[in-house]
């Protein structure tokens, strides 16, 4: 099953951030326990059971405070450091690129049988893109899945067909979805 994506880019963004804050915590938790460790076998080098306890206690409050002001530092520097790289900078993706979000929606749909709001989806797309092998053939598939429309899947398979661009895997797909779909006879109702 198609799990369901935020499409807007929101959810990536704070599974991101959440997943970079988990790295540096972890981090600095281990260094923590470095710190503590460190405290524990100095104060006991020192001055014995009591020594040992005392520099684990005292470990543990530098690690605390050390967990604090280096987390700010990577969380504060980075932050930074990237807001100033790319800040006023637009994406430079291609069309397609720019659209991959808008097929994901589209087969998310189609994968819960919505065909109708796939087939809306995959038009809109297909204004920008009009010979997108793999928006059209995404078409067919929904015309053929969703309506049974045979005539407007093997036209729109056609149409991928005759692109003049060397034949990929889209191209291979729609001559077999074509000859498939061919053999179908409708009867007149």
């Amino acid at each position: 099953m198609v799990e369901p994506v935020n499409f807007n880019g929101k959810k990536q963004i704070k599974d991101a951030n959440a997943l970079r804050r988990g790295y540096s915590l972890s981090v600095l938790v281990g260094l923590a326990l470095f710190i503590c460790t460190g405290g524990l076998f100095i104060g006991f080098y020192l001055e014995g059971a009591l020594g040992a306890l005392l520099g684990f206690a005292a470990g543990l409050i530098l690690s605390f405070l050390a967990v604090y002001v280096f987390q700010f530092l990577i969380e504060g520097i980075s932050d930074n450091v990237g807001r100033i790289v790319f800040i006023g900078k637009k994406a430079n993706w291609t069309l397609h690129e720019g659209l991959q979000s808008d097929l994901q929606q589209i087969r998310y749909a189609k994968a819960n049988e919505r065909y109708g709001e796939a087939l809306t989806k995959v038009n809109q797309v297909l204004k920008k893109a009009p010979k997108w092998p793999e928006a059209l053939f995404l078409k067919a598939e929904i015309l053929w899945d969703g309506f049974e429309a045979l005539e407007d899947a093997k036209s729109t398979l056609r149409q991928i067909i005759t692109l003049p661009t060397p034949p990929d895997q889209y191209n291979t797909w729609a001559k077999e979805m074509y000859k498939k779909l061919s053999q179908i006879r409708r009867e007149p109702s």
